[in-house]
Order: structure tokens, then sequence, then C-alpha cells
């Protein structure tokens, strides 16, 4: 949160190829890194992994949004964040970086669920995230159906 780390989890278990990843997640006010280090023989997860090192801004840029809805703030991001996201968890928006490899396993993850309450896109671009792209992408894609409408 900030510059400071509020929790610290060190796990050692089993799992499947797909889930052994590293990045980030940054929503601005709070950052969430995993470092994960998979092996395939018995017993080999007996060494601790390091945390995610500190990263500085990588010259990316994504939309992020406070705790009243605002989606208008810019944020940097940091390391392998190369993609934008965002994630509307109960009529909760949430936007910010991400990395590409922790998107796809988050969006993985809520496809998995079938649940409604989790809708996660990702991005690539500065600033892709912004709604209103959207709505001129849209925008720009209907003059012409309109006007080739129009003209038969």
């Amino acid at each position: 949160l900030g510059s400071s780390v509020l929790n610290e989890t060190s796990v050692k278990s089993c799992t499947i190829p797909q889930r052994c990843i590293s990045g980030s997640i940054n929503f601005g006010i709070l950052r969430a890194t995993v470092n994960t280090k998979c092996c395939s023989t018995d017993l080999c997860n007996n060494q601790s992994t390091p945390a995610l090192a500190q990263n500085s801004p990588n010259g990316k840029q994504c939309f992020s949004c406070d705790l009243n809805n605002d989606c208008t703030s810019v944020i940097n991001c940091l390391g392998n964040e190369n993609n934008c996201i965002t994630a509307t968890v109960a009529q909760q928006t949430m936007k910010g970086c991400v990395s590409s490899n922790i998107c796809a396993a988050a969006a993985d993850a809520s496809a998995q669920l079938s649940l409604n309450l989790v809708n996660i896109s990702c991005c690539y671009g500065n600033l892709c995230n912004n709604a209103q792209r959207i709505m001129e992408s849209i925008f720009l894609l209907l003059v012409p159906l309109a006007s080739a409408f129009l003209l038969y």
C-alpha cells in the first residue's frame, strides 16, 4: 500500500504449470505482486522464493479509479506491468496496470468461476483502459455503417 508492504506470504504446494506465474497488478492505491518458482521433481520446493523486486516505472500509463469510482486518475506502470486492466467486482470498478501473465491467469480464473460478479478485461497500449475510448471507437464504426445504410 503506497510504498509500504502490508503482508508477505509464502506458500509451498503442488500446482499446475499454468499457475506458475510471476508479476504484479497495480491499482494505484494498492499493488500486489506474486513471484513463483516451480519445479517438477519430488520435494524440490524446499527453498523459499524471494519477494518480487520493486521496479521502476517502465513508461506505460493506465487509468486508475479511486474509492468513489472516479476513474480519471493516471498511474505509471512498474516493471513488467505491460497491460492495462479493468476489473468490475460487484459493481465496483478497478483500473490499473498488470503484468500480461497475471491478467491471463485472472481472466482464466474468472471464466472458470462462471460468475457474472467478476468481469476482467486487459488491453495493451497507453491509457487503453478508458471507457470513453471504447465509445469513441464504436462511434467511429457506426458512422460508415450509417452512411452505407443511407446510401443504399
